[in-house]
């Protein structure tokens, strides 16, 4: 049995105006964070530690983070960072791995040092970087 082929109509196709998602920033609080894979860094500096043991310990803490609304994520120990606050040689790193077209990372706390680095849009992180030595965005204490 031959179907018929529908025509699309010219103005569903060739639309002027680009449709887009657009979320506010009330909706993304609200929301799970969705991780993106394809981003990891596989060499490097801060690279990630694949079939190494941490590799688990970070999927452990991401399965965690994914129960949690960002509006309980974003706190003082998960936190944007600028990128000119970034070491020089995570900087250099964004621009090699073609990463360097954002304002800020992600940071995410896993214990007192260990860090995953990400960058958020919306409520997807694209994951970038495992930093055991909290080296992407050094801290000093003060008064040492």
């Amino acid at each position: 049995m031959a179907t018929a082929k529908r025509r699309v109509p010219d103005r569903a196709v060739n639309r002027k105006d680009k449709k887009q998602v657009r979320y506010s920033a009330e909706s993304t609080q609200r929301r799970l964070p969705a991780w993106r894979f394809s981003t990891v860094d596989l060499n490097g500096p801060f690279s990630w530690p694949v079939n190494q043991p941490q590799e688990l310990t970070i999927l452990q803490r991401l399965r965690d983070f994914d129960t949690m609304h960002w509006s309980e994520l974003e706190t003082k120990q998960h936190h944007a960072i600028s990128v000119d606050q970034l070491s020089k040689e995570a900087r250099d790193r964004l621009l090699e791995i073609k990463q360097d077209d954002v304002d800020e990372v992600f940071s995410f706390r896993c214990s007192a040092r260990e860090r995953i680095i990400g960058i958020r849009i919306n409520d997807i992180v694209k994951l970038l970087w495992w930093d055991p030595d909290h080296q992407v965005c050094p801290s000093f204490k003060k008064h040492t």
